[in-house]
C-alpha cells in the first residue's frame, strides 16, 4: 500500500485553528439559552441520582423519593422567581 503523506504549511495550520476557534465561539454565543437549559437539567439530573441513591440506602419507598425530590425542586423554583 503506498500513501502519499500530505503537508500542510504551519501558517495554513494556524489560520484553521483561528477561524474554527472563532467559529466555535460564535455557535457558543448563539446557542447559550440552549445550552444554560441543557446544562441545568444535567446538573438536577446528576443532584437528583445522588439524592435518591442516598434515601435507596436508607431504605425509603421509591414513591417517597420522588415525592419529596419534586416537591423540593418545586420549591427551589418557586423561591428562585421571587
Amino acid at each position: 500500500m503506498n500513501t502519499k503523506k500530505l503537508i500542510v504549511s504551519k501558517y495554513f495550520q494556524h489560520l484553521m485553528l483561528s477561524v474554527g476557534a472563532v467559529l466555535l465561539i460564535i455557535f457558543v454565543c448563539e446557542i447559550e439559552g440552549i445550552l444554560i437549559t441543557f446544562l441545568t437539567a444535567a446538573v438536577l439530573a446528576y443532584v437528583s441520582n445522588l439524592l435518591m441513591r442516598r434515601l435507596e440506602q436508607w431504605r425509603v419507598p421509591s414513591v417517597v423519593e420522588i415525592l419529596k425530590l419534586f416537591l423540593v425542586f418545586s420549591l427551589a423554583m418557586t423561591a428562585a422567581q421571587k
